[in-house]
């Protein structure tokens, strides 16, 4: 089992997939664990302005080669605030080859109760390719029905392995924007880790250090926002 605790900064409202602190230090590129193992975690983040960011999410593997995930998302306070419950499932199909599909439901609601609650459901699927042993491609789309001006999003993201001790990442998407996302990862001996990354619109630079030890993996990660500054994050991993 993994439990993984964390906190972040509030990020955007009904982001695509949720995001630990390793990802967040190379700029939010998504690291898809081939992890078999059941997981849990609990994010919690600073408030800004009174409204904070909650998340809970765990994960079980199936048979063979099969993985089910699900997790829960809280954004606001008490007089609004927007829910998220997330499932999700991947396959690898090939040695080479991964596939997923992911459905959110989302809801919006206000303690005072000025409007009428709204909800939608989101659906998205993904594949990951193994392109040699040093090079994985990532590919995902869905709906946003939650925003009618822009209902379909798209990412396109690449990790490369150049040597065993670096990773690099690179990931194009277009969301509510457009938006480039880049970071790497460096492994020094067994058990030290750093991280560099940066996301454009709006322009942010990310930096971490991991520990990995037996049974458990400690992740730091530190934004450097153009309005809210730095904000550190953390994370904690125990495997048993």
């Amino acid at each position: 089992m993994v439990l993984l605790l964390s906190a972040l900064p509030a990020g955007a409202q009904f982001a695509v997939v949720p995001l630990d602190a390793r990802s967040a230090a190379m700029g939010g590129c998504r690291m898809e664990e081939e992890a078999r193992h059941v997981a849990v975690s609990y994010r919690s983040t600073f408030s800004t302005e009174g409204l904070s960011f909650r998340m809970i999410e765990g994960g079980w593997g199936l048979w063979d080669k099969g993985f089910v995930e699900g997790a829960y998302l809280f954004f606001g306070d008490l007089d609004y605030n927007e829910q998220q419950a997330l499932l999700g499932f991947r396959q690898r199909v090939e040695e080479w080859a991964t596939v997923g599909v992911r459905a959110r439901y989302c809801r919006q609601t206000t303690g005072d109760g000025y409007y009428e609650p709204q909800q939608w459901v989101g659906l998205s699927a993904w594949t990951r390719v193994e392109l040699g042993r040093s090079v994985t491609l990532t590919a995902e789309g869905g709906t946003r029905p939650w925003e009618e001006e822009r209902p379909w999003m798209a990412r396109l993201s690449v990790a490369w392995h150049p040597v065993s001790s670096l990773l690099g990442v690179a990931a194009v998407e277009s969301e509510e924007r457009m938006r480039f996302r880049l970071g790497a990862e460096y492994r020094y001996e067994k058990y030290l880790l750093f991280r560099v990354g940066m996301v454009t619109a709006p322009l942010t630079l990310t930096f971490g250090l991991g520990f990995m030890h037996e049974i458990y993996r400690i992740d730091l990660a530190v934004e450097h926002h153009n309005i809210l500054g730095l904000t550190p994050q953390i994370s904690l991993g125990l495997w048993f």
